[in-house]
């Protein structure tokens, strides 16, 4: 039963997590509405695939960084870059999109890998998972064994996967109505990845 409800909080942190707007439900919505359902979908198992790894690294180091203060410093230090160098692209790239045309010709990427990617560049989600952890273990509803472990990991890349299908199906039902937004979208992911870093930085002074 206490591994049931592990495994229901990592999914119930994964959503709190993920429900407000960011880079990773909005580049969800992106895929789905530009290149498909299936092939957002792809996408949104590459993220859970590298969410699986973030929980599972943040509660192994959870003990770590609540001794070692400094340490979640230089993790912020380098989520303020990334974010900003990211806000710098998506700006960029929402400039280069309005004068290109779309068409199915365009390059083949790999939208799993994509996932994998992007996630791994949220560096908030070590840091997210370390405090949900630690407040979990406080209070006696999350043990550091393997198996406490494996079930709240687990859920918490269930429940990321869950959330952007959400998104995936929602820009999917009502494509005609977001083609406004999408041709927009860099431009959001832009002022997003951009509002991180600067609240990134605030938070190093």
């Amino acid at each position: 039963m206490m591994l049931v409800l592990t495994f229901i909080l990592g999914l119930i942190a994964a959503f709190i997590g993920l429900i407000p707007p960011s880079m990773l439900n909005m580049t969800a919505i992106k895929i789905s509405t530009t290149k498909g359902k299936s092939k957002a979908v792809n996408y949104a198992i590459g993220v859970s695939a590298t969410v699986l790894i973030q929980a599972t690294l943040a509660l192994l180091i959870t003990k770590l960084l609540e001794e070692n203060d400094h340490l979640l410093v230089y993790v912020n230090e380098v989520a303020s870059f990334i974010f900003i160098m990211l806000s710098v692209y998506f700006f960029r790239k929402g400039f280069s999109e309005r004068k290109a045309n779309y068409t199915n010709k365009q390059k083949i990427k790999s939208n799993f890998i994509t996932g994998l990617l992007l996630s791994f560049l949220n560096m908030f989600a070590i840091p997210y998972y370390c405090g949900v952890g630690s407040a979990l273990v406080m209070s006696g509803y999350l043990l550091f064994d393997k198996l406490s472990i494996l079930f709240f990991v687990t859920g918490a890349a269930l429940g990321t996967f869950l959330i952007l299908y959400m998104y995936i199906y929602t820009a999917q039902k009502v494509l005609n109505k977001l083609q406004g937004f999408t041709k927009n979208i860099n431009f959001i992911l832009s002022a997003i990845t951009g509002l991180l870093g600067i609240i990134t930085l605030i938070k190093l002074f």
